[in-house]
């Protein structure tokens, strides 16, 4: 899992999203993350299996 900041996000918006098909991407903002999730259908559903 790769894990960035929004600053890099910014800066290399186009790499984060081509390294997203391939491995887990995560944005760090403050203490809260923001995962790139890449599916076929904005309708798709994704939910860790360890949500509460």
């Amino acid at each position: 899992m790769k894990i960035i900041t929004t600053r890099e996000i910014r800066n290399n918006t186009k790499t984060y999203f081509e390294m997203a098909e391939n491995e887990r991407v995560s944005i760090k903002r403050g203490k809260k993350f923001v995962n790139l999730v890449v599916g076929k259908s904005p309708d798709e559903v994704y939910l860790s299996e360890n949500w509460e």
